[in-house]
């Protein structure tokens, strides 16, 4: 929220918004305040004490699911070409309880796969050659299996989902 001395007002209509696409908005609204005499010429910065809600609405790996699903209008399995570094990444259709086991078959027998980092709803891998060399191009993958662990009552294993490109 914005106030200054000579701008402060009412209203439930937001000042001005800033808008990304359809994926995200910023609104700034107008707020009366009593602002100290020795403040008057001064702008001033308040935030709330809190916002709309006590609590988050969506976890962390929920928001990114969705945000990329929104991007890419799909509620499937998302892979994004390397990039200029060679990583891939690919972003899951449902959070995860645990990181999930990944197990990405390629066309090329010769080359394999190294995982750089992964949570519980995307993993970011790269491709590698026999010599250890990254490739950074676009490489045929024949299928993606992601399996994520869960308790009930005992530890057991359960097959997610298998992806055929």
């Amino acid at each position: 929220m914005l106030y200054s001395s000579d701008t402060c007002g009412e209203g439930k209509e937001p000042l001005f918004s800033i808008n990304y696409y359809q994926f995200m908005s910023i609104n700034v609204f107008m707020e009366s305040v009593s602002i100290p005499e020795k403040l008057v010429d001064h702008f001033i910065y308040l935030t709330p004490p809190r916002g709309l809600y006590d609590y988050p609405l969506i976890d962390k790996d929920q928001a990114l699911i969705k945000f990329h699903q929104s991007l890419n209008k799909t509620n499937d399995l998302i892979l994004y070409s390397p990039d200029g570094e060679g990583f891939y990444k690919l972003v899951f259709t449902v959070p995860m309880r645990v990181p999930p086991r990944v197990e990405i078959e390629l066309e090329d027998n010769s080359l394999s796969i190294i995982e750089d980092s992964k949570s519980k709803s995307s993993l970011r891998f790269k491709v590698i050659d026999k010599n250890n060399k990254t490739i950074k191009r676009t490489v045929g993958i024949k299928s993606i299996s992601l399996d994520a662990e869960y308790i009930e009552q005992t530890l057991a294993s359960r097959r997610i989902g298998s992806f055929d490109w």
